[in-house]
């Protein structure tokens, strides 16, 4: 388990989860890595590729947005 104070380690394994379709825990992985670094661009942009796969867009697009504003 990754670090509880190392967001990259979280985001990376949020990639590994994605990569076996495991969107969900892959999206709580990032949500992890977000809580640890508000302003970590890789866990926001892979929260909502993460919320694309499940067809969630509206979140998706939240989260681009605060991309933006980074």
């Amino acid at each position: 388990m990754p670090s509880e104070t190392d967001a990259n380690q979280w985001v990376s394994k949020g990639y590994k989860l994605m990569e076996s379709q495991e969107y969900e825990m892959a999206l709580d992985c990032y949500k992890h890595a977000i809580e640890i670094d508000p302003r970590n661009e890789k866990a926001w942009l892979s929260s909502a590729y993460a919320l694309m796969f499940m067809m969630r867009d509206s979140e998706a697009m939240e989260c681009l947005d605060h991309l933006l504003e980074l």
